[in-house]
């Protein structure tokens, strides 16, 4: 019996190639509002972002990680695409002083063992994996939040009616590919067993260009399991 074959967007090939056609819609060529507003939910609770580690998990170009390097954060950005990493490295080169750090690094995030930190930026990268590899994405930030630390950021969540019963839904026109957009219920059975929901609710100024509604700032608190 052999392995089904897996979906192109699994592969990092597919990834190059839509940095390379400019077929990047998820770039917004600023950090995400919804994903700042996580951090502002987040320093709420009293966590500072300065001076902390933070791990973002497909990074893209990296506008996200620079915004976080800016307010002073130790950034470790990550993304499996050698055209998303160069990008980021270009603009990284022309950012001047930052009050933190940024480290950029090319490797596959589900497989990659990249230690541990106090913080993991959640921004499109949960939606663009495909549904047969989410546990394999709990697995994955699960080891690099240390316990006690944050998992933070910006979900595509749809109502349990938009999803035909099926866990994940493709939000494209064709309704093949990502970004894949999934319940609260199913966020909480993916992650409740390592992560306790601190907020889960959806975005006072969700992106712009995205389809209103299906964006929700998230703060996660890493369980400390024995």
């Amino acid at each position: 019996m052999t392995n089904a074959p897996k979906a192109p967007w699994s592969g990092e090939r597919y990834w190059s190639q839509r940095f390379l056609l400019n077929d990047s819609p998820w770039e917004l060529g600023k950090p995400s509002g919804v994903v700042l507003e996580a951090v502002s939910l987040l320093s709420a609770r009293d966590v500072s972002l300065a001076g902390s580690s933070v791990l973002v998990p497909g990074c893209g170009t990296g506008s996200d990680a620079l915004a976080l390097a800016r307010a002073g954060a130790h950034v470790l950005a990550v993304d499996w695409s050698p055209v998303a990493v160069e990008r980021l490295g270009e603009k990284l080169g022309a950012a001047g002083p930052l009050a933190g750090t940024l480290e950029v690094r090319r490797c596959d995030v589900l497989t990659a063992d990249l230690g541990v930190f106090d913080i993991v930026v959640e921004h499109t990268f949960l939606c663009a994996i495909d549904p047969s590899q989410m546990p394999q994405y709990a697995k994955a930030v699960s080891a690099a939040c240390r316990p006690g630390g944050h998992l933070v950021g910006n979900l595509f969540l749809l109502g349990e009616s938009d999803l035909s019963g099926a866990p994940w839904r493709s939000l494209t026109k064709d309704g093949v590919g990502p970004p894949f957009g999934s319940s609260e219920r199913t966020i909480r059975e993916l992650l409740g067993g390592t992560f306790e929901f601190l907020e889960l609710k959806p975005a006072r100024s969700p992106d712009p260009d995205r389809r209103p509604g299906i964006e929700w700032a998230a703060v996660l608190r890493r369980l400390e399991l024995g």
